[in-house]
């Protein structure tokens, strides 16, 4: 049952409105983590919804019960109703439209959408500033490939960040979790900490620091590999700290290995910058076990990500494997994939959450076919060896769901600032190759949508109208270049200089206008880039 319209929650009051437009500085440490633990517990509310099969119903149930029996009693049952309930979401979505909206709603829910709408705003940042590499070449190059996966990965793009950077303290991983992502083999090698290995370690974040900017900094020390595997890790944490002044994100699978380990490096969030850590929860036993070992101030920065079938929001859309061998789960992710929606729902903010949705919309949510957000280095420091890396949707050829170029063995840091420029040499062109025969990736079809002529992906409906490139064709009664374009690069004959003359030849186009639509082809990400795929 929806609550009065009139009697929703209990509004802030002056002193509370006034702390809502101060920084943690300004209001002090006292403030600043007694609404650290008001947005701790809300959500541990939502936690529990995750991972807990039965809470959501138990809450709406009895919300006041729920409440106590988790040790949440402080929190007012009648605005988690209307913070929790989707049934809510019509009066939520016209009160956050509204332009006094601090003199309507309560502080937890404030503090609440401060939360959600704080997370989702940084991860965007990242993904369009914080990621962005210093060197040109390399930010041209990510800027590609985040386009192509706009059309290969659909929706799931938008929340990859695409760094720059990962690198591993290992080879292998103990863990071997049956829903990884990248087909992690067994470990095998560890990289301890010594005098050396730190000098080493320290050499080659200068490099990558010089080369890649601060985008470097948004990092992680783990890809195909559990990062707690390293017993040294806080030790190699410090440099990375020291170098770039903010602590990796961590993605661990064996949170449950030695709690007081992982509880320093959760509290590690709250002393030092950084943005949050992840625990993969193997079965519905870990899920209990995180929530009962650690407070809910603890996982404020904790996102815990449910890998067992039990979970009310498990969604097994990434497995390692061939197309056919994994159809069963993959049938299963896109009926299951009408709960994001739903998932999206309970995050309160309405205004926010409404701009999700339609992002979301815009690109079909399916089965991205990778767990990989890096567009750039992948660094081991066992192997002593740099690749690239770009993700991918998942095929036989790409079982892991990425394209990753050779590894090239490095002595020292000097040799790694070398290899790296080798690297984005022959990888990372800025232009159009002039002598390769060019076509567009094979799941792109040339269709009549409602917005005229459209390339179209087949795997995510990314519909890019290509009329929009050549908007004065139907005015001069003219072929219109950019389909004609499109049209050569789908039959894949011509390299560039042959597919102008061809376009000149057939449609008597100026020979600039031809080559201005290859290159947006190619920035868009639509043309195939040899070096990866």
């Amino acid at each position: 049952m929806s609550l009065p319209k009139d009697n929703r929650c209990r509004l802030m009051n002056g002193y509370e409105k006034k702390l809502a437009l101060m920084t943690r500085e300004q209001m002090g440490e006292e403030e600043y983590q007694r609404i650290r633990v008001l947005t701790g517990n809300m959500k541990r509310i939502a936690d529990l919804m995750t991972c807990i099969p039965g809470a959501i119903e138990e809450f709406e149930e009895d919300t006041g019960a729920f409440l106590e029996k988790h040790g949440l009693d402080m929190l007012d049952p009648d605005e988690m109703r209307l913070i929790f309930l989707s049934e809510n979401n019509d009066y939520k979505a016209e009160l956050f439209r509204s332009p006094d909206v601090l003199n309507r709603i309560s502080e937890s829910m404030f503090r609440y959408v401060q939360f959600t709408q704080n997370k989702l705003v940084f991860r965007d940042y990242l993904r369009d500033k914080g990621c962005v590499p210093a060197n040109r070449k390399v930010a041209v190059w990510r800027e590609r490939n985040n386009r192509r996966c706009d059309g290969a990965l659909g929706g799931v793009n938008l929340s990859f960040i695409h760094a720059t950077l990962t690198i591993e303290l290992a080879e292998g991983c103990s863990v071997g979790c049956d829903f990884c992502g990248l087909g992690a083999g067994r470990l095998k090698k560890v990289f301890r900490y010594n005098d050396g290995n730190a000098e080493l370690f320290a050499g080659v974040l200068k490099v990558l620091h010089e080369v890649l900017g601060d985008s470097a900094g948004f990092g992680m020390m783990y890809f195909a590999t559990e990062p707690l595997d390293n017993p040294d890790y806080e030790k190699f944490e410090d440099i990375f700290f020291n170098e770039f002044g903010i602590l990796p994100q961590i993605t661990t699978a064996v949170f449950d290995r030695d709690i007081e380990r992982t509880r320093r490096l959760v509290h590690e969030l709250d002393e030092k910058r950084g943005f949050i850590h992840r625990f993969s929860l193997r079965s519905l036993e870990m899920a209990q076990k995180a929530l009962a070992e650690f407070t809910p101030e603890e996982l404020v920065n904790v996102e815990l990500i449910t890998q067992y079938e039990e979970s009310p929001y498990f969604l097994p859309y990434t497995v390692v494997g061939s197309e056919i061998e994994n159809k069963d789960k993959r049938r299963r992710t896109r009926e299951n994939a009408g709960l994001i929606d739903e998932a999206l729902a309970r995050t309160l903010d309405a205004p926010l959450l409404n701009n999700e949705i339609k992002r979301l919309k815009k690109l079909k949510y399916v089965d991205p076919g990778t767990i990989c957000c890096v567009d750039g280095f992948r660094v081991n420091m066992c192997r002593k060896t740099i690749s690239i890396l770009t993700p991918c949707h998942q095929t036989p050829e790409y079982p892991n769901g990425i394209s990753e170029t050779e590894e090239v063995i490095f002595n020292d840091a000097e040799d790694l600032r070398n290899k790296i420029f080798m690297l984005i040499e022959k990888y990372m062109p800025e232009s159009v190759p002039s002598d390769e025969v060019l076509k567009l990736y094979d799941y792109l079809r040339l269709e009549d949508t409602e917005q005229g002529k459209a390339l179209v992906s087949e795997i995510s409906g990314y519909v890019l109208p290509i009329g929009n490139y050549d908007k004065k064709a139907d005015k001069e009664n003219r072929p219109n270049i950019a389909v004609k374009v499109v049209e050569k690069l789908l039959e894949g004959k011509y390299n560039k200089n042959e597919l102008v003359r061809s376009v000149m030849e057939e449609d008597n186009a100026a020979p600039e206008n031809v080559y201005w639509m290859i290159n947006q082809m190619w920035k868009q990400g639509l043309i195939v880039d040899s070096g990866f795929f």
